[in-house]
């Protein structure tokens, strides 16, 4: 492959690791529970609870201290108590109703302020009956501009890399235990 393709890797070679930045949110999430309790993470994402940990892994179902995986999927299993999630930044809000499947979106005034209702709308009719689980993650992409020179022998060699910057979505919504029926919002 290396001389049909000379500008490509030889295999087995590995790409470095490249420093990343810090991952600056742009929507923080909180989570209303049926005890009433409430939960919000912060810019820092640290669990309050759990040190060395994110602040989604107190969404989580945890056994002895770990998260529950999926015995098919290997996803973690989030906790069943959870009803409603949210997304605020930006002067935005959108919140997804874990008892009936609804989203819903609002936009602060120019004082700062939420208003009271909240147009509400489904992605998705959930089937009958289901219990909804919260979908939450995170899709990072970290933009690297490498730059190099090919020598007359058509190999390469690095002669700089430079961050591009970074850009994050963020996927949210429900899904039924089995996977087999979902919603979400992405949210750029």
């Amino acid at each position: 492959m290396a001389a049909a393709y000379p500008h490509l890797a030889t295999p087995g070679s590995v790409a470095p690791i490249l420093p990343s930045g810090q991952l600056v949110l742009k929507y923080l999430f909180g989570a209303h529970f049926a005890s009433g309790e409430e939960y919000f993470q912060t810019p820092e994402d640290t669990s309050p609870f759990t040190p060395g940990r994110n602040a989604y892994y107190e969404l989580l179902k945890c056994e002895n201290g770990e998260p529950v995986q999926h015995p098919e999927t290997g996803r973690l299993i989030v906790r069943d108590d959870i009803e409603l999630f949210q997304m605020e930044g930006e002067g935005f809000r959108y919140l997804v109703d874990l008892r009936d499947g609804h989203f819903e979106n609002a936009a602060a005034n120019t004082k700062g302020r939420w208003p009271d209702r909240q147009a509400p709308f489904f992605v998705q009719i959930p089937p009958p009956g289901e219990t909804l689980y919260l979908l939450y993650f995170r899709r990072r992409r970290q933009h690297t501009k490498v730059t190099s020179i090919v020598r007359a022998d058509l190999s390469t060699e690095i002669t700089g890399v430079e961050d591009g910057g970074q850009e994050c979505e963020y996927h949210f919504g429900w899904q039924t235990a089995d996977g087999k029926h979902q919603a979400t919002l992405i949210l750029v």
